[in-house]
């Protein structure tokens, strides 16, 4: 068993691997095997590790820090990635296209990460806000505010009100909204709560994500 502290907010931690994370009224979720902090203004978790987090953001992922400023930049397996409002960043396999108001990068798959936010999973399609979206294994995706997202298996139509595909099977995806990923489905509502793979978890009325 794995336990790991992350550095989310001023005030708590979090554990994975088959345990609940000490959720803040700000943010968190927590994935199979690592925790993502998830603040209203940010971020994203690499594999297996936790990030650092702080309100202004970055990530951290595999076995790099990433410097931590208002402007920041995020280190990917072993790639640099410029996270500035203008800029792209490059992921383990490609680089994805990244809107001014978001992102981050992960160990081989690209999250957009926004404030009104979500979150993706391994290999599929993560429920997504109308503001943006998220490319998961080795693919991009269109950011753009109607978007649309590239899962591993077919592309998903992510509108406000639409549905979309992942693991082949489909998933309600509405304003309010759900995301499915693998054999899961996880309520993606301001005040909901999400699965991960050991346990459900307690989220912040303000979002949460689903993962593996």
């Amino acid at each position: 068993m794995t336990t790991r502290t992350s550095a989310i907010h001023p005030i708590l931690t979090s554990v994975d691997d088959c345990r609940t994370s000490a959720i803040h009224p700000s943010l968190t979720s927590v994935d199979d095997c690592r925790t993502s902090a998830i603040h209203p203004i940010l971020t994203s978790v690499d594999d297996c590790r936790t990030s650092a987090i702080h309100p202004i953001l970055t990530s951290v992922d595999d076995c790099r820090t990433s410097a931590v400023h208002p402007t920041l930049t995020s280190v990917d397996d072993c790639r640099t990635s410029a996270i500035h409002p203008s800029l792209t960043s490059v992921d383990d396999c490609r680089t994805s296209a990244i809107h001014p108001t978001l992102t981050s990068v992960d160990d081989c798959r690209t999250s957009a990460i926004h404030p009104i936010l979500t979150s993706v999973d391994d290999c599929r399609t993560s429920a997504i806000h109308p503001i943006l979206t998220s490319a998961d294994d080795c693919r991009t995706s269109a950011i753009h505010p109607t978007l649309t997202s590239v899962d591993d298996c077919r592309p998903s139509a992510i509108h406000p009100i639409l549905t979309s595909v992942d693991d082949c099977r489909p998933s309600a995806i509405h304003p309010i909204l759900t995301s499915v990923d693998d054999r899961r489905t996880s309520a993606i509502h301001p005040i909901l709560t999400s699965v991960d793979d050991c346990r459900p978890l307690a989220i912040h009325p303000i979002l949460t994500s689903v993962d593996d």
